[in-house]
């Protein structure tokens, strides 16, 4: 039952945040974002192509089991975590990076799934229609909505926004809880190689996110988080249609718990940073 939770969540809890950003996203703020299609450009690197070269080092020298190999490799071709987007809402270049990405699924996850397939034992294997069905139901179609809403009725958007968020800050309280329950038992049982395994992808990635975002510290935070949470909605679709007859909730549940946890040394940088900066 508490499988079933956390899987239904981890795979519907994002589509209100979604909305919820693009309800506070106009036009004229995604036009803007053309002077800063550099910083897009290097994300896009890290994300598409620096995270999964990483991830697939790391799992294929460490001795890992096959069920945590899948699901620290799926987990890195299926980027862009959209919850980061509650923290950097007026940010629109975050929000197009998203975008991007989400139209990109159906050609990038397939491509980097037949390379992990063909250079470690994990036999995945997902066409391209039902993620792109997945992307736009559940990224694409909010997105497109809420910026709709937010340029024809731009009184009704912020009142549409405030519930959305309410929502999503319910929804997502009941989805870290649960993942909590369902994660931590199997956290506490993972083997040290595995827990190294998480450390070095999560402060790898976080590093490259980092180098993304310059010059700015709050764009180089995010896009650190972006670059290491991943979209836990994506590579759950992805173990699901896989590996049907497997716990994938619970051990996705398990892994993201320990990427937030290794994320602490980052944000503790990032606080000493930010403190010795000027202004």
């Amino acid at each position: 039952m508490l499988s079933a939770v956390v899987g239904f969540l981890l795979r519907n809890v994002m589509i209100a945040l979604v909305l919820a950003v693009a309800l506070s996203t106009t036009p004229a703020a995604l036009r803007a974002t053309w002077s800063e299609r550099w910083l897009v450009g290097r994300t896009l690197l890290v994300l598409e192509i620096g995270v999964p070269l990483l991830t697939l080092a790391a799992v294929t020298l460490l001795p890992l089991s096959p069920e945590v190999t899948g699901i620290i490799a799926l987990m890195a071709v299926c980027p862009g975590s959209p919850m980061i987007l509650h923290k950097v809402r007026d940010r629109t270049v975050v929000v197009v990076i998203m975008a991007v990405v989400s139209l990109l699924v159906p050609l990038t996850v397939p491509t980097w799934v037949a390379v992990l397939d063909r250079l470690l034992p994990l036999s995945v294997a997902i066409p391209p229609v039902p993620l792109a069905t997945m992307t736009l139901v559940k990224v694409m179609l909010p997105l497109v909505a809420g910026i709709a809403v937010a340029a024809l009725l731009p009184r009704t958007a912020r009142l549409l926004a405030r519930v959305v968020w309410v929502a999503y800050l319910v929804a997502f309280g009941f989805a870290v809880l649960a993942t909590l329950a369902r994660g931590a038992p199997l956290l506490l049982r993972a083997s040290p190689w595995a827990l190294g395994a998480v450390m070095v992808v999560t402060l790898g990635g976080a590093a490259m996110g980092h180098w993304a975002g310059r010059p700015r510290l709050e764009d180089s935070s995010a896009l650190a988080k972006i670059a290491v949470l991943g979209n836990p909605a994506l590579a759950l679709a992805v173990v699901e249609y896989s590996y049907p007859d497997v716990e994938s909730a619970a051990l996705m549940s398990a892994y993201l718990l320990a990427r937030a946890l290794a994320l602490i040394p980052y944000g503790r940088l990032l606080r000493r940073w930010s403190q010795s900066s000027p202004g």
